[in-house]
């Protein structure tokens, strides 16, 4: 499947209401190339939630309707569904009744993604960093909605940002990298993938990401070593999707 296009964040258990980093991957076609800028970060809220999550915020909704924070949370619960109809509309209600709530504003910047509405999401991604210039979490994520509409200088810019605020960013080590790759900017690319992988030792993106800079310079051997230990990590993590991709890369590899 093609997701070149696609604005990807892996689902988010119902269960939990406190929402984990996660996946954005894109796949082009016939260069078996799997192309992974990552990740699209949650601003996390504080308050841990079970099954009964969406009845509970919607009791207390009904105690106080004019509560911030039981929107935002609703917006989560509604996000982690998949219902990004209803989890925009909560985090507008959030943003209504607290015009200064940047984690409102990075959320619905991330909805607006999985819509691919990235302009909108540029926007919210812009505001919410006007009211918290210090969040490494928001400029990644512009950065990847930049990354998206292939504006790469801006992209950059913005990993630059999120790496100069947490020095120890894997992620955003692996999108500048992913940036830099497709600025055919080869060795700037495996550096940053290093720097990622060193942070972040099971990193299978990078290593992915890494294997492919590999075969794109001509180096075959490198390129497999990269691309079978990201299938590892992937199996040993769980995650069968990631697992297949990489499998499917390596099976085409020539």
């Amino acid at each position: 499947m093609n997701l070149t296009d696609k604005l990807i964040i892996a689902l988010v258990s119902a269960a939990i209401l406190s929402p984990q980093s996660s996946l954005a991957r894109s796949h082009t076609s016939l260069n078996s190339q799997r192309l992974m800028p990552q990740k699209h970060q949650f601003s996390k809220p504080k308050l841990a939630a079970r099954i009964d999550a969406e009845d509970t915020v919607f009791k207390s909704i009904q105690l106080d309707n004019n509560h911030t924070e039981y929107y935002y949370y609703l917006g989560l619960v509604y996000y982690s569904q998949k219902k990004y109809q209803k989890a925009l509309a909560s985090f507008t209600k959030a943003i209504e009744l607290s015009p200064s709530h940047s984690k409102a504003y990075n959320n619905r910047g991330l909805v607006y993604g999985s819509l691919k509405m990235y302009q909108k999401a540029l926007t919210d991604f812009t505001k919410a960093i006007q009211l918290d210039p210090k969040n490494a979490a928001v400029y990644n994520n512009r950065g990847l909605a930049y990354l998206l509409l292939k504006a790469y200088l801006k992209a950059l810019a913005d990993f630059n940002m999120a790496i100069r605020l947490i020095p120890e960013n894997a992620s955003a080590y692996n999108n500048r990298g992913f940036t830099y790759r497709n600025l055919r900017e080869y060795h700037r690319a495996i550096s940053d993938y290093n720097k990622a992988i060193e942070i972040d030792s099971n990193y299978a993106d990078a290593y992915g990401n890494r294997g492919l800079v590999y075969h794109e310079m001509g180096k075959k051997e490198e390129a497999r070593k990269d691309l079978q230990k990201s299938a590892i990590i992937f199996q040993q993590q769980g995650d069968f999707n990631g697992y297949r991709q990489v499998k499917d890369i390596l099976d085409n590899l020539r």
